[in-house]
């Protein structure tokens, strides 16, 4: 077989920096529960930010804080500029007396500033103190334990993972959201295997695999996955977020006979998937496809989804526009549902809808 790769989730061309950032900002967002804003411009940024914080007031770094650690999300007009805002925040609303973080002062309109220092650079032990369990956030690997096991079967809260006390571990550094305590970093910390990457939307680790079927693994990089198998990339958003699986097959080049198509079965919650050989209409309404390879669908069309403005997604749907409907009605896009459960392999997970006349 060929090992070429076909990516079938793609950023959409954005045409300026900006977007790039505000679609970090929005797939940081999603983490905490934010992810279903367009985010296409700044003010819907701050719309989003304002509605999960539950504020209408000005958006200063106490309520920065709220969102956890965020490594250079760059400068926004309407946001300000903020670098790395994890410190702890307590107001005199929320305790009744006086605030305890020196570096925050309250004004007479019951608003609160921050002068840029943390707890950590005032008081704090510095960033290698306690050592932190996988899936934490983290600035460096000496903040981590060090994992020698894990087995990610069922939610992410009860998988069995074995750390060795003493020693430091790995801090995965996800683009645009941060640190995250892992087993590995890429396939170099896991000999024999591949690095499944951490969830961000989960909070899982990063973790060693041997790999099988679904198991992550670099695809510009040696192959790590199990005779058999080609390491294909299931989502590509270049600087922010990139996952690559073993699968069946990388592309329909891979593929042929009877099933000549390549098709993706895409788990959103998971940040994960698998490639393989599919015939032609194999595919039914709502399951992932490949853009431009519209027979593998029953439908015949395979529509695009655009999740947060940045990433697009093939779903098998009924339309590619309004002239492909009845008279009187119109074609509704496809969409990405991104209320994720807490696990994401429960069966009546089904976040994928492809394009529908109506």
């Amino acid at each position: 077989m060929m090992n070429s790769s076909t990516s079938v989730v793609r950023v959409r061309p954005a045409g300026r920096a900006l977007a790039w950032a505000l679609g970090g900002v929005c797939l940081a967002l999603a983490v905490s529960g934010c992810g279903k804003k367009d985010c296409d411009s700044e003010e819907e940024v701050a719309e989003c930010l304002g509605e999960l914080l539950e504020t209408d007031g000005p958006l200063t770094g106490a309520t920065f804080a709220t969102l956890g650690t965020f490594e250079t999300l760059g400068t926004f007009e309407t946001l300000g500029t903020f670098d790395t805002l994890d410190s702890s925040w307590t107001t005199e609303a929320e305790t009744g007396g006086p605030t305890t973080d020196d570096a925050s002062t309250t004004g007479d309109d019951g608003t609160t500033s921050w002068d840029g220092t943390t707890d950590a650079e005032t008081t704090g032990p510095g960033p290698c103190g306690v050592k932190k369990d996988a899936g934490e956030s983290c600035e460096s690997d000496c903040e981590c334990k060090k994992i020698t096991g894990v087995t990610p079967v069922g939610p992410v809260s009860e998988w069995d993972i074995e750390y060795e006390p003493g020693q430091d571990g790995v801090c995965y550094q996800v683009p645009v959201v941060g640190g995250v305590c892992g087993e590995c970093t890429d396939a170099s910390d896991c000999p024999g295997g591949g690095c499944t990457l951490p969830n961000i939307f989960l909070g899982s680790p990063s973790y060693c695999n041997d790999g099988s079927l679904g198991d992550g693994c670099d695809a510009d990089g040696p192959s790590t996955c199990q005779p058999g198998l080609e390491c294909g990339t299931v989502i590509d958003a270049p600087g922010i977020l990139t996952v690559s699986t073993c699968g069946e097959c990388a592309s329909s080049n891979d593929c042929g006979g009877p099933e000549p198509y390549c098709a993706p079965d895409i788990n959103i919650a998971a940040t994960s998937g698998t490639f393989e050989c599919v015939a032609a209409g194999a595919l039914a309404l709502d399951e992932s496809c490949v853009d431009d390879e519209d027979a593998a669908c029953q439908s015949g069309v395979c529509s695009v989804a655009f999740v947060m403005g940045l990433i697009e997604i093939g779903i098998c749907g009924e339309c590619e526009s309004d002239s492909d409907c009845a008279p009187g009605e119109s074609c509704v896009d496809a969409y990405v549902d991104l209320d994720f459960p807490e696990d994401p392999f429960d069966p009546d997970y089904a976040p994928l809808h492809g394009s529908r006349c109506q």
